[in-house]
């Protein structure tokens, strides 16, 4: 996972997430290459990562569609942001920590807001990570 804040410059940032994408097609190409069509969903809620998904795709496989998509129409989209969201709380534990109101959120009578992720979310995330 690319921080943002350690990488700097946006265009740094840009190639390295761009270099990472293309090394998973390429890592993954069999699997990929198995489907007949490949739809990629995107709300095209920041550019850059429009473009990478794009060009990365498409430079690498020749049946690829990009569509945009409104999030509250397709359910699958919105679990895909929720895997998002639950790494990006898995890299903020390991980094500078939850805020008060994620503790707050996700922690049980008998578990800190860190062990509830962990035991209740992460693991069911883990188990269908891609390549696993």
């Amino acid at each position: 996972m690319l921080n943002k804040r350690e990488v700097g410059e946006i265009d740094r940032l840009v190639s390295l997430m761009s270099r990472d994408m293309g090394a998973l097609i390429r890592d993954n190409y069999e699997y990929f290459s198995s489907w007949d069509r490949i739809v990629i969903y995107y709300d095209n809620g920041q550019k850059e990562l429009t473009n990478i998904v794009n060009s990365a795709f498409n430079s690498q496989l020749s049946t690829v569609e990009v569509r945009k998509v409104m999030p509250s129409d397709y359910s699958l989209f919105q679990a895909a942001d929720l895997c998002c969201t639950q790494e990006l709380l898995r890299s903020k534990i390991n980094s500078v920590g939850l805020s008060s109101s994620e503790r707050d959120f996700f922690a049980t009578e008998k578990r800190s807001a860190e062990q509830a992720l962990k035991r209740l979310y992460f693991k069911d995330l883990d188990r269908e990570r891609f390549g696993s």
